[in-house]
């Protein structure tokens, strides 16, 4: 998925203005990402950028006046990111990517180390083995460290195999111990955070028609050291095993 101004800058930057977002030195991204040339670079880099490397990131979105559209996009996200969230450095896995480790992440990897932060940028609804892609990211996500997931969650008709529901992001956090950092919602007019699994419960597509497109954006940090954990849905956790819940 594109980094666009209208859907994820917008959550990346609510989210940074709230002190939601994670910063740290290394990033270990699902899904080599790609920026949309709409996106205001300079703008984000001057409102968000630490001071320290402030002028050096505008001197490098000043050189995307060279590059190719599709140098632009690339460059374009991995800018962004810097700006976001101060990383020194980046890896992908991607089966397209150009610099990335090309890994068909339906299977289990193991890249021999882990990142403070593992970001899942619209990758996980192309992968069938969800269970797989998330115990993927659990995985290689270091101790304090943090989870980034953006997925669609209404309305991307054929965009991949799976729609992801805020419910879900709840429950990951729960059966995981996860601290939840963030889980906010976006439709193409507004944004809306969920503090608590009860409050997405006054939101429906019946009685809000724009939740027909949306997207869920979920931050997490990893705060227990223990294999992945499969959730259980809340809804129904008096039928869960005690084992489970």
């Amino acid at each position: 998925m594109a980094i666009t101004k209208e859907w994820e800058l917008r959550g990346l930057r609510y989210c940074r203005e709230q002190n939601f977002l994670p910063t740290g030195d290394s990033i270990l991204e699902f899904g080599e990402c790609e920026a949309d040339q709409r996106v205001p670079f300079t703008e984000v880099i001057t409102a968000h950028a630490p001071e320290n490397r402030r002028q050096a990131l505008l001197d490098e979105a000043a050189s995307m006046d060279l590059m190719t559209e599709s140098q632009k996009r690339k460059f374009g996200a991995k800018l962004l990111y810097k700006a976001l969230f101060n990383n020194k450095t980046y890896e992908a896995v991607d089966l397209g990517g150009e610099q990335s480790h090309k890994i068909d992440l339906n299977f289990d990897c193991d890249l021999g180390k882990q990142y403070d932060i593992c970001i899942n940028n619209g990758t996980a609804e192309h992968v069938f083995n969800v269970l797989q892609f998330f115990t993927t990211v659990h995985k290689h996500t270091k101790l304090g460290g943090h989870m980034v997931h953006w997925t669609p969650s209404n309305g991307w008709l054929n965009h991949g195999f799976h729609q992801f529901q805020p419910t879900l992001f709840f429950d990951l956090a729960h059966a995981n111990s996860y601290k939840i950092m963030a889980i906010v919602v976006l439709t193409p007019h507004r944004m809306m955070h969920f503090l608590t699994p009860e409050s997405q419960e006054n939101y429906s597509t019946s009685l809000h028609r724009d939740l027909n497109i949306c997207e869920t954006l979920a931050i997490f940090q990893k705060v227990e050291d223990k294999p992945f954990a499969i959730p259980f849905q809340t809804m129904y956790k008096e039928h869960a095993p005690q084992t489970r819940y």
